[in-house]
């Protein structure tokens, strides 16, 4: 059954089948790396077609990763990421091996944090590990860290730009959310087409070269056939991407758009050829309203009807939102904010979430949630830094106060808290 119809006043998108299956490419450097996006409108791909396995956890996070070489990729259907060696997801995988991930929400490179970025790198370039860093433990100590990026980058020289012109975030940002733990990024938002494919080359060629995976843009329509499938601890996930809809409508295929049925067939795909767990990271909802909209309601019941996703990552609305069971999936319909600049005009941009599922093989062999938990974070200003409100032992003034009640308020309201979900502490 479905919750809702989406009958806002977003664009319409037709359902377009694009399937995820990994290749190869060779990028503006000369390197030649994994390709491991879903893409736009091309059509499916043959079974046949080879399928890439990118690995997580070969990274080491002190310093500026290299791109993935060939001989990190397998041949075997399949894509792995980088906290893990490589190896193809099997069934000597030990059973009582768990899985963390963990998602947060949109980083908004707004005028005011490029500001911070280049004063915490003492001017001499552009630094975001510091005000990331109240974060990274949590991230770099998980299986698996998805971050979402909302904008589209400038070239390596620039110019960034920000709001209220089309922004454009810097390649340091890459390296930041690298060094903060993250392992792969989606990709694909209202604004990701604002400065045409040049920014979403920029945005993926920077993430390449940091070691961190990407889905729901690409560079090509042949890339924009490849799905994004990581392998951690010897387990085959793949992580899919999809906006509702964008600023600027440029080529078809180089982004994802929602629509259940295209979801579902780009989930069931991705299990065809490998995957045992398959998170959507879906970018939807109101702007600054704490209870998902018929859009993300209607979705996200249908992806739980169909049984092929076991997460949904929510960003877009710039505020924290529920989190819901729904059936045997999970869904975090809205992770806040991890970077931001909005707070002083509107408070509850400051709030974010960072939710961790832990995932474990049942009898049957199915992948499925086995503890689900949240940290609720505040986006302190000026300096502007990430504060893990539960790593406090408590809130320590009244604007944090504040942000933890709004927080608890949203993620608890939908009843997450009598499927199990629960706060973790220091």
């Amino acid at each position: 059954m479905v919750k809702g119809s989406h009958s806002k006043g977003k664009p319409k998108q037709p359902p377009v089948l694009r399937w995820a299956l990994a290749g190869m490419g060779v990028f503006a450097a000369g390197v030649v790396t994994a390709m491991y996006l879903p893409g736009g409108a091309a059509p499916a791909i043959s079974a046949s077609s080879p399928t890439p396995l990118l690995d997580v956890g070969t990274v080491a996070r002190e310093s500026t990763p290299a791109p993935r070489s060939v001989d990190q990729v397998s041949a075997t259907p399949v894509v792995s990421s980088s906290k893990v060696p490589s190896e193809v997801s099997s069934p000597s995988v030990p059973p009582d091996t768990r899985i963390t991930i963990m998602g947060v929400g949109d980083i908004l490179v707004h005028k005011e944090i490029w500001a911070e970025a280049q004063q915490d790198a003492n001017y001499d370039g552009s630094d975001f590990t510091q005000m990331l860093a109240g974060v990274a433990p949590r991230i770099s100590a998980a299986d698996l860290g998805v971050c979402h990026m909302e904008y589209p980058f400038a070239p390596p020289e620039g110019p960034v730009s920000y709001w209220p012109a089309l922004p454009a975030a810097p390649w340091s940002l890459a390296t930041g959310v690298a060094k903060t733990g993250f392992d792969t990024c989606s990709t694909v938002s209202n604004h990701i087409q604002d400065k045409g494919l040049n920014g979403i080359t920029q945005l993926l060629d920077a993430l390449d070269m940091n070691g961190i995976a990407h889905a729901g843009s690409a560079r090509s329509e042949e890339e924009s056939q490849v799905i994004t499938m990581l392998n951690v601890k010897g387990v085959t996930i793949a992580h899919l991407a999809y906006s509702w809809g964008l600023y600027d409508n440029g080529d078809s295929w180089s982004v994802n758009r929602n629509d259940a049925d295209r979801i579902i067939a780009d989930a069931q795909r991705a299990r065809e050829e490998g995957a045992k767990i398959v998170i959507v990271s879906l970018h939807d909802g109101e702007e600054n309203i704490a209870q998902p909209d018929e859009s993300q309601l209607s979705i996200t019941q249908a992806l739980a009807d169909a049984g092929t996703v076991d997460l949904v990552l929510g960003h877009h609305t710039h505020c924290v939102q529920p989190v819901e069971k729904i059936g045997d999936m999970w869904v975090a319909f809205g992770h806040g904010n991890l970077l931001t600049a909005q707070s002083r005009k509107k408070p509850r941009t400051a709030d974010g979430l960072i939710t961790q599922w832990t995932f474990q093989a049942d009898s049957s062999g199915r992948w499925r949630v086995v503890d689900a938990a949240g940290i609720p974070i505040f986006n302190e200003d000026y300096p502007f830094r990430l504060i893990d409100l539960s790593a406090l032992g408590g809130v320590r003034n009244q604007t944090e106060e504040d942000s933890w009640e709004r927080t608890m308020a949203a993620v608890m309201s939908m009843g997450a808290d009598k499927d199990g979900f629960h706060l973790l502490s220091s």
